[in-house]
């Protein structure tokens, strides 16, 4: 009875929230009123209260704003929100939950569902085996989140979609998300790329430099094209993702810029201006470079027919091994559809030894940054033999490096089962 009662507080005041107008009433305190009128814009407030008693200091003291907070139930980490402020109010308790003892009141930023089981948390080494309520991440697991994913917030984006960590090794019986609810949790989209700014700029100027609607035949094409390149990963864009609506603003953002034309809209981006002031008195370079953009298979994620049977390399006669083996690895031409193979197959560049994604640790700006290994050993190697692209495997440049270092080349498989065991060693000192 208690625990379904708790349910449906969290589904009610969490997960759908509460109208903001009616817990102003419950609040003295005119600084956070302000403050929660301009983060809940749209007048649903996300709330969760505590009692008063001994998780006092570590919970409602422990607590600050800007802390990430979870949601525990059913032996799962259900959701995280940013804490945005608290208040102690017995009253508001007592509107929003019919029990005034739960008056250590947390404003949260609207959830992002995980719905992920504790004992596969825990394994990771990312929350704590023995966490059992509403609290903040420790600052123990938040070193090592950032250690791993870059930052807290790149972390909870991968926990919310599809990422490769959480879900390929995820124990029988984990409760995933369905794909409507992983778009549904993400806040905010990725920011415009150059690249994505440039095909903007391209229709703002054949458009006649003007702002065209969301329903134009033209800004509709864009944002089926902008969805369509594989610049964001897909695990990281909200249902409204470059959407008409989307494209329509970006080129009110650039009208705001153009001199030569009044109007616009604000908050234009530095990236905005950047490309602005790149392109928009060479529009021939602009057209050159729109165009390499949509012809580039990288960024289109597409290959090309030949792609499957496409031959790279040969081994001439008497060639040194280890040059014909480095010749392979440093060919550009090579290296590129071995990306663009993978990123067909998979949608990401992940090492195939430690799972590294150089988009998901620095952002959109390393998309397609990885390197290629040669899997075939030195030794095996032979002279006027081909070389195909499933020859090659997708390492970061650390397990490249560190793969070099066995004489003889040890295969990437050993190479992850090398870094699994290490990786399980360092996970097992965490949790003591």
């Amino acid at each position: 009875m208690a625990a379904q009662k708790a349910e449906d507080n969290y589904q009610r005041t969490i997960v759908q929230g509460v109208d903001l107008a009616s817990v102003i009433g419950h609040i003295d305190d005119s600084a956070l009123i302000q403050k929660l009128r301009s983060a809940y814009q749209d007048n649903v407030c996300h709330v969760w209260g505590v009692k008063k008693g001994i998780l006092l200091n570590s919970v409602w003291l422990g607590i600050k704003e800007n802390d990430i907070a979870l949601a525990y139930g059913y032996k799962s980490i259900r959701s995280s929100s940013r804490i945005l402020g608290k208040v102690d109010s017995p009253s508001l308790a007592l509107h929003l939950w019919n029990d005034e003892s739960f008056e250590l009141v947390f404003f949260l930023s609207e959830p992002v569902l995980w719905d992920k089981a504790m004992e596969d948390l825990s394994n990771y080494g990312y929350i704590a085996g023995s966490y059992k309520r509403f609290s903040r991440i420790g600052d123990r697991y938040i070193n090592t989140i950032r250690d791993d994913f870059g930052s807290v917030d790149e972390f909870i984006s991968s926990i919310g979609g599809d990422n490769a960590v959480f879900n390929k090794e995820l124990s029988e019986g984990t409760v995933g998300i369905t794909e409507k609810q992983r778009t549904d949790s993400i806040g905010r989209n990725p920011d415009w790329t150059d690249e994505e700014i440039i095909l903007a700029l391209e229709l703002y100027f054949n458009c006649g430099r003007r702002q065209l609607d969301s329903s134009h035949k033209d800004v509709i094409k864009l944002s089926e094209l902008l969805n369509n390149l594989s610049i964001h990963s897909k695990r990281k864009r909200n249902k409204k993702f470059r959407n008409p609506n989307g494209v329509a603003t970006k080129l009110g953002n650039i009208l705001s810029l153009d001199p030569e034309r009044s109007g616009g809209l604000p908050n234009v981006s530095k990236r905005d201006i950047k490309v602005w002031n790149e392109y928009s008195t060479n529009l021939e370079e602009l057209y050159a470079r729109a165009q390499k953009i949509k012809n580039d298979p990288i960024i289109q994620g597409q290959a090309s027919d030949f792609l499957k049977a496409f031959d790279l390399l040969e081994a001439s006669e008497g060639e040194s091994k280890i040059n014909m083996h480095n010749k392979i690895e440093r060919n550009k031409t090579i290296i590129r559809y071995k990306k663009l193979q993978v990123l067909e197959k998979t949608g990401k560049l992940e090492c195939e030894a430690c799972g590294f994604d150089f988009q998901i640790k620095y952002g959109d700006v390393a998309h397609g940054v990885c390197e290629c290994h040669h899997i075939v050993p030195l030794f095996k190697l032979k002279a006027n033999t081909k070389t195909t692209i499933d020859d090659l495997a997708i390492l970061c440049c650390n397990c490249h490096q560190a793969i070099h270092l066995f004489d003889p080349i040890i295969s990437v498989n050993k190479l992850k089962t090398l870094i699994g065991k290490e990786r399980k060693k360092q996970m097992e000192m965490l949790m003591k």
